[in-house]
């Protein structure tokens, strides 16, 4: 997670919270604001989340765990040296037809 750099009042609010609360909304699909008490206020924790996501924190933790895990769990390098493209195996129509009603 990010260090609290420069200037402006200490965090108050335990990132490890907040990263749960994070994962609770999005594999639940729990709105902010009906967030269990026992976690930080949902705008706090949606500040965090809308933070993170434009400034690229969650790109960089998602890089640094798949890298991680390529090289312990898998004794390989962490950027894999190629890739497999698999076109689309279901057959489409010439033309599309009439849908519906």
């Amino acid at each position: 997670m990010p260090e609290q750099t420069g200037p402006g009042r200490k965090r108050h609010l335990d990132l490890r919270q907040i990263v749960n609360a994070i994962f609770d909304v999005t594999r639940t699909g729990c709105p902010w604001r009906y967030l269990p008490h026992d976690v930080p206020n949902g705008n706090s924790v949606r500040y965090y989340y809308d933070k993170w996501r434009t400034d690229g924190t969650w790109e960089q933790l998602n890089t640094y765990r798949r890298e991680s895990v390529r090289e312990h769990t898998a004794q390989r390098d962490p950027e894999p040296s190629a890739a497999i493209i698999d076109r689309e195996r279901a057959k489409t129509t010439e033309m599309g037809g009439h849908t519906g009603l």
